[in-house]
Parts: structure tokens; sequence; C-alpha cells
């Protein structure tokens, strides 16, 4: 094992699609919307996916903590209220 991270995918990870535009998990947005939508169904989990080599671990980004940190801070000002 040489201890190098993992290089990011220059194509979406999900079979039999060619979008060369990885956008998050390695996977191109199209994919990434309809594979999150069978997420909150309950119909595969991301740990699967990652699995199988259809999805990559979640790489936290500077926006993605940005969009994070108000959604927690949203959801700490709700609890404050009751």
């Amino acid at each position: 094992m040489s201890g190098r991270p993992k290089e990011e995918p220059t194509k979406c990870l999900m079979p039999e699609c060619d979008n060369a535009e990885v956008f998050h998990r390695g996977i191109c947005k199209p994919c990434y919307r309809a594979t999150s939508r069978l997420v909150s169904l309950g119909r595969t989990s991301w740990m699967e996916l990652e699995k199988k080599g259809y999805a990559a671990p979640p790489k936290t980004t500077p926006a993605h903590r940005a969009i994070m940190g108000s959604a927690e801070t949203s959801v700490q000002s709700e609890e404050s209220k009751s």
C-alpha cells in the first residue's frame, strides 16, 4: 500500500454513463441527483454504492462545509426556539 490518496475520477463512475464532468462522490450531476433519490428512498445506501465502485467516498470541500454549516446553524436556531 502506497499511502497516497486515490486520484479523483475523471468520468462518472456510474455504469453506462459517459459524462466526463464529475460533480460529487465521483459521479456526474444527473447521476448524483438520481442516486441521491434512491438513497433517500432507502433503495440503496452510499456505502453499498461505494463497495460496488459506483460512488466515491464523500470529499468535504470548503463550499460543502459552508452549506452544511449553514444547515446546522438553521437546525440549532430552530431547536433553541422550542
